[in-house]
């Protein structure tokens, strides 16, 4: 599957190894069906940013100094009929996850007031009957993660070209 994104640097909040690996399982569960491509777990929370990397990792490192790492809820499977938000776990907007997307607004110099916290398990385009029949199959757990860690990724025309440059823990 071939889709083309314009090349720019995100901000994603990456988990720790154990929420990472129970997440791949649910995108490989997802894709087996639906058949998108692969892709890092991940919870992105930046709009593009175009800096180059020395002046990122410089600011992402005292951002990362700042902000404590943030519990979060997951709510339920939603879909839309949009490439990158086609099927993903709604996670709860919290105080925490809303203050650390507009700190990264700020030091940025973003000035969206939209962010969908989410975390998708397939990218594509899939019909809606596929979907359901897939959001029938996936369990979510009901307990509390945690998000602990931000990332800098460069993204590129083609998702298989996606790289995450580095990764920075966040306050206990």
């Amino acid at each position: 599957m071939k889709y083309l994104i314009k090349e720019a640097f995100y901000i994603w909040a990456t988990f720790d190894p154990y929420i990472e690996d129970y997440l791949k399982k649910l995108m490989e569960q997802t894709n087996s069906e639906l058949r998108g491509p692969n892709f890092v777990p991940h919870l992105t929370l930046s709009e593009p940013i175009h800096l180059d990397k020395t002046r990122m990792d410089d600011s992402l490192n005292k951002l990362s100094g700042k902000i404590r790492s943030i519990p979060f809820q997951l709510e339920e499977i939603e879909m839309k009929d949009t490439f990158f938000q086609s099927f993903f776990i709604k996670v709860k907007k919290s105080k925490l996850i809303m203050t650390a997307n507009k700190m990264i607004n700020k030091q940025f110099n973003l000035f969206s007031d939209e962010f969908f916290p989410h975390i998708s398990l397939y990218y594509g385009n899939a019909d809606i009957t596929k979907k359901m029949i897939v959001k029938e199959k996936v369990q979510l757990p009901r307990t509390k993660l945690k998000l602990d860690r931000l990332s800098l990724v460069h993204i590129r025309k083609k998702i298989e070209n996606w790289e995450i440059l580095k990764t920075y823990h966040l306050k206990g």
